[in-house]
Parts: structure tokens; sequence; C-alpha cells
């Protein structure tokens, strides 16, 4: 029993078993004027791309789209595409024509008019392959899967090139500000809301254009924690509360007494214990 005679069941998940069908193929469906064209062009893929042979001319005669493509011992590894002779003849015209395939003569029988088929390829695309893969392969490795209930071939992957390890970028002053300020804040940046965003924004541009900084912001964090009351009481500012209370910061940082820049409550970021207490520790 042929595949024209049995009933189709449905596609299997394609865990294998199948060739990759590239979307631009689908989106030039309108210009594929007749079935026969349509079918040589899905044989060949099948034949080339089924089997990870991108750029590797195929020969496939007129026989084989017909009836499917034989092995060495004459056995068919398919049914062929279903068509008449003269059909194929002008699906591979056709195809020619529109593009999608390249049709050479191998020269073997010049009598029968042998070809080789490729998909058309863009020429930057195309990944070198092995040199020692047989272009008939598939024939070899589908008869060696049998052993094991395999039907399709995994030649080897083509070669990756590695993607060039490309420079960090340096953060600009306005998101070294942004981020600590959401620091000092204790805002966590994966749990970013809009407003939270705005704020954070809206505040480091005003202690930017105050020539303030990260570093500034580390000295604000212990001052906040050791002579504000809501620091006191162990509760990180807020973006406007750090901009309101800047000025506060600053008397007191350039009369001195904030010389330590360290904090007594042990819920500043800064926090480290008093000298006394780490000798009796």
């Amino acid at each position: 029993m042929t595949v024209q005679d049995e009933q189709f069941l449905g596609f299997s998940k394609p865990k294998s078993n199948y060739s990759k069908l590239p979307h631009v193929f689908v989106e030039y469906l309108p210009r594929i004027s007749s079935l026969a064209e349509l079918k040589v062009l899905l044989y060949i893929l099948r034949h080339t791309w089924g089997y990870s042979e991108f750029d590797r001319p195929k020969r496939i005669t007129l026989d084989e789209f017909q009836n499917g493509r034989k092995k060495k011992d004459g056995e068919r590894l398919d049914s062929g595409i279903g068509m008449s002779i003269n059909a194929i003849k002008d699906g591979i015209r056709r195809a020619v024509e529109q593009g999608f395939i390249i049709q050479t003569s191998d020269g073997r029988d010049k009598a029968r008019s042998s070809h080789e088929y490729t998909l058309n390829m863009r020429v930057s695309e195309v990944d070198p392959l092995p040199s020692e893969v047989d272009p008939r392969s598939e024939k070899e490795t589908t008869e060696r899967n049998k052993t094991t209930g395999a039907d399709a071939p995994a030649l080897p992957a083509p070669p990756v090139t590695p993607e060039p390890v490309q420079e960090k970028k340096q953060s600009t002053p306005a998101q070294a500000m942004f981020t600590a300020l959401a620091e000092v804040c204790q805002i966590d940046l994966t749990t970013l809301t809009e407003n939270q965003r705005g704020a954070l924004n809206q505040s480091g541009k005003k202690l930017r254009q105050a020539s303030a900084g990260p570093t500034e912001l580390t000295a604000f964090c212990d001052w906040w924690y050791a002579y504000d009351w809501r620091g006191k009481r162990g509760e990180p500012p807020r973006p406007h509360q750090v901009r309101e209370t800047w000025g506060q910061f600053l008397i007191h940082d350039n009369g001195g007494g904030h010389n330590a820049r360290q904090s007594s409550n042990p819920r500043a970021p800064n926090y480290s214990p008093p000298l006394a207490t780490r000798a009796t520790a």
C-alpha cells in the first residue's frame, strides 16, 4: 500500500523526523502558480534542508521526483510527489524562473539530462559544511537508522561561530544616581513600579543639579539613620525626603557634626558597631 491509498491520521509532534520550513516560503505562496511547482519545492526542501544540507546540490532524477528517491539497492526512500513527468518538468521550470531553486547539470548522464537541485540561498547566509559528507549520504544514513527505528538522520550541525564579547557600557551620571538613590531608599529595582521610577527620576535630577553624586548619597544615608527622627526609627528615606532634607544634611556635614560619616543605627546600610563594642565583642 502506498501513501496515495492510506488514510492520513495526523501529524506527530515534531521532536524528530521533520524539516524546517522557512517563514518566507509561506509568505511567497501567492507567487507559486501551480501545484507541481509547490510539490517540487517541498520535495527538494525535504531532501536538502531535511538532512541539514543547505548549500549542497542534490541529484534528483525525474523518475525520483515522480516515484521517490532511490537507495543504492534500488529501494525507494519515499513515494515522490505523484505527478506526471510533464507536470514535474513544468513545476521545475516555474520554480527556477521564480528564483526559488537552482538547477544545474551534474554531467553524469547527458542522454537523460540528469540535474542537481538546491534551494536558492542567500550567499552571505550559507554555512560551510564538512567536505567529507557524501551528497547522497541521507540514503546510507536512513539504512543505518533502521536498526534504531529512526527514519531521519541527524547530521553534524554546522559549526557555530561564537558571538564577540561586547564591552560592558559604563553607566551615565543619571543612571548611577538612579541606582544609588534606589539603594538608599531600599527600593528593589526588579519590582520597580512606575510611580517609584518617576519619584527616583525626579529626585535624582534635582540632586544632580545640586552637584550630588553616589558618594554624597552614601554619606547622606549615614546621616539619615543617625540624626533624622524617621531614620532613628529604622525607616528608610523616600526619594522626595532625600531631596527635602538634603540641605539639612549639607549643613550638618559641612559643620563637622558628621565627620565620621558612620551611623549608630544597626538598620542603616553602612552601620558598624562603636570601637568599644567591637573591642569587647
